[in-house]
């Protein structure tokens, strides 16, 4: 078959029952000197031939597509490991691991730029209940500092209960060491109970949160209250299912700043064997090794008073400077550039590396490449009613399925890629009509039947 086709892309619209439907109409090779040639692959025309179902819209539109291939040296063999383990993909345990080295070496190591960046990470594993164990993937990780006698795993400190910033404050008071350092590690099991935090009248712990992503000090005194919080190296390790964090954002939280202080980590759930055993004991504790081999690594590379500073080759530089200034300037590409140089000096330290080289500049652009994708994908849902959070969730997903099937969508297909079903359970069947008919009548979605070629 042919793989040269020539069509006209202007839409054939008809009226019936107040309802408008489009079809393409496709033009042979007769026309050939009056319109445009386009090539269609032929998996794309097998798609267009028929309507696709739920999983194969799912299967396209959720791909997570992480970058296997950075996922080096002991950090991507614990990721591997434990991957096969648990039934999760790798990437998340690899990124919890990244999370676990930033929070040990925080207060020793830093990138050489005016920023003074440290390596502490703020990272959100995002995936359906149940199957994607997100959770597994935090608490195993979280589980290599525990019970240890290890003087470096056991400098930072595993916090899970506080839900105000003063009790945050509290907290990395009591924790502080003798040099008048406080290290944390903020595990939320469910993140929605810290942005639930946020919600009570006067809560400041998310305003703490979003000062303690780039700085190590907060004052938050008032009136009946005083304390200060100074020399904290906080980091966040959280987990959270798709549907609840699109929806648990609102103007306060996004005034904040909170969307691109996270590093969200998407994952589904891999079923391959129902019976695993645990992973053997010297195995987790060549882990656990690995993470104080890294912290002496630091520690035998100071260059300056109690602190590694790395720097970056010229090579390297001049990579990481053409990314920088080709970053799409869109709210979701925020702070892509902090969480750039925090990664260089993870990836570094995995690969006992005292400058970040080109290998380590490419790593980390996959890496803020995928993360940048991954975040326009799962925005926070905005609106200021239920009416205008459903138009925003059919939107994107009418805007999502033709970039990436390049073809317009039916409207089973459409209902497919956002869920109708557990939609219409959520807000019921009047709110779901009336919002499906005003996106119609105003022209915003327009599907087609069912397409066939010509």
């Amino acid at each position: 078959m042919n793989n040269m086709m020539h069509i006209e892309t202007t839409d054939r619209i008809w009226i019936n029952a107040n309802e408008y439907e489009t079809d393409r109409i496709w033009i042979r090779d007769e026309y050939e000197d009056e319109f445009e040639e386009t090539v269609v692959p032929e998996a794309l025309n097998d798609k267009e031939n028929k309507e696709l179902t739920e999983k194969e819209i799912e299967d396209e539109l959720e791909a997570i597509n992480f970058p296997n291939e950075v996922m080096k040296g002991m950090a991507g063999e614990y990721a591997r490991t434990s991957a096969k383990t648990y039934e999760a993909e790798a990437h998340t345990f690899f990124i919890a691991f990244c999370t676990l080295i930033g929070s040990l070496v925080s207060d020793q190591v830093m990138m050489n730029t005016a920023y003074n960046s440290q390596p502490r990470l703020f990272t959100v594993i995002l995936g359906a209940s149940g199957n994607t164990r997100k959770s597994t993937a935090c608490r195993r990780t979280i589980d290599l500092i525990k019970g240890t006698e290890s003087p470096e795993l056991n400098s930072i400190c595993l916090c899970k209960g506080v839900d105000s910033g003063q009790g945050l404050a509290l907290k990395l008071e009591k924790i502080r060491d003798g040099n008048d350092l406080s290290k944390m590690i903020f595990f939320k099991d469910e993140l929605k109970r810290l942005m639930d935090s946020g919600k009570i009248k006067a809560s400041t712990i998310l305003t703490v949160f979003s000062e303690l992503f780039e700085d190590n000090d907060y004052e938050g005194n008032t009136l009946t209250y005083e304390r200060d919080i100074r020399n904290a190296h906080v980091s966040l390790l959280a987990a959270c299912t798709i549907r609840t964090y699109q929806a648990s954002w609102n103007d306060t939280y996004l005034s904040l700043g909170l969307d691109n202080r996270f590093f969200i980590c998407p994952t589904r759930g891999i079923r391959s064997k129902s019976y695993e055993p645990r992973i053997p004991k010297d195995k987790i504790d060549s882990f656990r090794q690995e993470l104080i081999d890294i912290c002496q690594f630091v520690v035998d590379n100071y260059n300056e008073p109690r602190m590694m500073v790395i720097d970056m080759t010229t090579p390297a530089r001049l990579l990481y400077d053409l990314f920088y200034k080709e970053l799409e300037e869109i709210d979701e590409n925020k702070r892509i550039d902090s969480y750039s140089l925090r990664f260089m000096i993870i990836l570094a330290l995995i690969q006992r590396k005292t400058v970040v080289d080109e290998e380590v500049v490419r790593d980390v652009i996959k890496i803020m490449t995928w993360q940048s994708e991954m975040r326009v994908r799962y925005a926070p849902i905005e609106g200021a009613n239920i009416y205008a959070k459903l138009e925003n969730k059919i939107i994107r997903a009418a805007e999502r399925f033709i970039a990436k099937f390049n073809r317009q969508y039916t409207k089973r297909e459409l209902e497919r890629a956002f869920t109708a079903s557990r939609e219409k359970r959520n807000c019921g069947e009047f709110i779901y009509n009336k919002v499906w008919k005003n996106l119609e009548k105003a022209g915003v979605i327009r599907y087609v039947s069912k397409p066939k070629r010509k």
